[in-house]
């Protein structure tokens, strides 16, 4: 037991302690009450650690309340794993105020309870496993997760206009929609205009968590906190329209998305 009162594990590389390019290592928080699964996910994440060539530092708590107590002073999880047993509300609450305190943070929820894999929504979690959980699938979900945080933050393009040239992150757009010839980049510190047509939008945004809902409209999932018959309500307030022809295809992503 550490200065932050719980147990951490530190994975070093095999090669450096320190991995090129990076300035600090992913850290990973894990909370279960039950101390197999918490030794499990340490398992899989040594071996991912290992394949990858990359060191993780992993907090383990057996409650809420620690990890709570260490985040809302340090903000510094790239990834949390919240295994819940049932459906309690100050648990579900952990979820949420970890939101609350980083809205980057990556969460992926492990329950029994398949109900909380909707109420997920709200939240922007990142994947739902529904216990008991297989190994292959924790390794996978993990290494996807892992995979989207590295990207994350680097994946960007440049957008040139006539009036100003803006640096996008994908991770900040909640949607495009067109605007005459040209398209509206609407991200979450503004709306920027752009000379790039929706189709080498597409293009630029494969495989990168971006479906569009319409013609006229590209979605980022992060953002989404419900889909209705006609339109996509984002987390904020706003909606998109998603058409009538575009709808099997969009919540087949969303789910593909969201549930593996």
């Amino acid at each position: 037991m550490d200065e932050h009162n719980c147990s951490v594990q530190k994975l070093f590389s095999f090669l450096s302690g320190k991995v090129k390019g990076m300035d600090t290592n992913m850290k990973i928080a894990v909370c279960d009450s039950d101390k197999n699964f918490l030794n499990k996910v340490e398992v899989i994440l040594r071996k991912i650690s290992k394949n990858n060539d990359m060191p993780y530092i992993i907090f383990k708590y057996e409650n809420s309340y620690e990890l709570l107590a260490y985040f809302s002073n340090y903000k510094d999880f790239d990834i949390v794993l919240l295994g819940f047993d049932n459906m309690k509300k100050n648990e579900y609450e952990t979820a949420v105020d970890i939101r609350k305190i980083d809205s980057k943070v990556k969460i992926i929820l492990v329950s029994d309870v398949i109900q909380l894999a909707i109420k997920g929504y709200d939240i922007q979690i990142s994947k739902f496993l529904q216990k008991p959980v297989k190994d292959f699938q924790l390794s996978q979900v993990l290494n996807t997760v892992i995979e989207e945080k590295q990207k994350e933050d680097q994946k960007f393009f440049i957008n040139k206009t006539n009036a100003r040239i803006d640096k996008i992150y994908y991770s900040e757009i909640k949607y495009i929609e067109t605007f005459g010839r040209h398209t509206l980049i609407h991200t979450v510190h503004g709306v920027y205009e752009s000379y790039i047509t929706m189709r080498n939008h597409l293009k630029l945004l494969e495989n990168s968590g971006f479906v569009q809902s319409h013609s006229g409209y590209i979605v980022n999932l992060n953002f989404i906190k419900s889909i209705s018959e006609r339109a996509v309500l984002l987390r904020d307030g706003e909606k998109v329209i998603l058409s009538q022809k575009r709808k099997t295809s969009f919540v087949k992503a969303f789910n593909t998305y969201y549930f593996c």
